[in-house]
């Protein structure tokens, strides 16, 4: 789970474990963002209709341009819309961290 689902989280952490599900070190994992603003709502909005999936553009240092379509944002949720909803999710216990 995230907690604001911005620029610097969707082109660094998220990026991060996009890798690792590419490389199929990491298949049990996705990221469960949460918007807690009200101009969250923008991200929400964006995220569905894609089934979470975003394109991140890399700009290189000899200005080359890479995109790449990030998969690891498996869920979004907006805790103004189902507050109980986050709280649920914050308390789930997942197979892998079950002893």
């Amino acid at each position: 789970m995230h907690l604001g689902v911005g620029g610097f989280h969707r082109a660094h952490q998220a990026l991060a474990v996009d890798e690792l599900l590419r490389r199929g070190e990491a298949r049990e994992w996705g990221i469960c963002g949460v918007g807690l603003m009200s101009g969250d709502a923008a991200m929400r909005d964006a995220l569905r209709p894609q089934d979470g999936l975003y394109t991140l553009v890399t700009k290189h240092a000899d200005g080359g341009l890479e995109a790449r379509v990030v998969g690891s944002i498996v869920d979004y949720l907006f805790a103004p819309d189902d507050p109980e909803a986050v709280l649920e999710r914050l308390a789930h216990r997942t197979p892998a961290s079950c002893p």
